[in-house]
């Protein structure tokens, strides 16, 4: 998937508004692959999400965010 930092931003922003609000909420599928495709993060903690540790990924999903 490619996309631009406004597709990146439009992608993410419920998330991110959801990861706010509750930083155990589930994120979409979306999410998660753009985060694995921009490297944000692994294959190692995108399974440790899928095992209910989901702050793991959301952490890394607030600080891509954050940094655009």
């Amino acid at each position: 998937m490619k996309t631009d930092s406004r597709g990146f931003i439009a992608l993410i922003e419920d998330d991110y508004q959801k990861v706010l609000k509750n930083p155990k909420s589930r994120i979409s599928e979306a999410s998660i692959q753009y985060l694995l495709d921009i490297g944000a993060i692994t294959h190692d903690q995108e399974a440790l999400y899928y095992m209910g540790y989901v702050e793991v990924v959301n952490k890394e999903l607030k600080n891509a965010y954050e940094s655009i």
